[in-house]
């Protein structure tokens, strides 16, 4: 008997494996973050198509962030002027309105004025529609939450009253 020698076998090797570093794991939770924000971004589009209350709270966002924005910029320019004029009387009304004009801020008080007007139209009228989703309502609940909690409270019973009505209505059996 004779045996041939045989060649040693041979094992495929595997390709080799990526590292895994610090720098592969946050590239590939950002590829992921991104990816699930492009989902939630669509989400919410068709959501705002199907609602009328997101873009309510949208438009009542941007206004806030609009009159925040002047009201800050307002307030520099009373700090800037009040070192040179003194402090602005606020507790009456003519006084104020002359030291304004004296200073040169009565055009920006005049806007910021405007724009919180704006903003409480804004409320009132998202506080008036009403959510044809559950996801709307579940929205306004969580927006009306949020603001009571930042204290404001002067649209928030004709939210509430609007909700209430919406989801009777919902309760209703249809008609047959």
């Amino acid at each position: 008997l004779r045996v041939t020698p045989q060649p040693p076998q041979t094992i495929a090797k595997a390709a080799p494996r990526r590292k895994t570093t610090d720098r592969n794991i946050r590239r590939r939770f950002l590829a992921t973050y991104r990816r699930a924000k492009r989902v939630e971004k669509k989400a919410k589009a068709e959501a705002m198509k199907a609602d009328p209350i997101f873009a309510a709270i949208a438009r009542r966002e941007k206004l806030q962030k609009l009159w925040c924005d002047l009201n800050n910029k307002l307030e520099l320019a009373e700090h800037k002027a009040s070192k040179k004029y003194g402090v602005r009387p606020f507790m009456i009304e003519r006084a104020a309105k002359a030291w304004d004009r004296r200073v040169g801020i009565a055009a920006q008080h005049r806007e910021c004025d405007r724009a919180i007007e704006a903003e409480h139209r804004c409320a009132v009228r998202m506080a008036k529609t009403r959510p044809t989703t559950l996801a709307g309502v579940a929205a306004m609940l969580v927006y009306l939450k949020a603001d009571v909690d930042a204290g404001a409270i002067d649209w928030h019973q004709i939210a509430f009253a609007t909700i209430i009505a919406t989801l009777k209505a919902w309760e209703q059996p249809a008609p047959r």
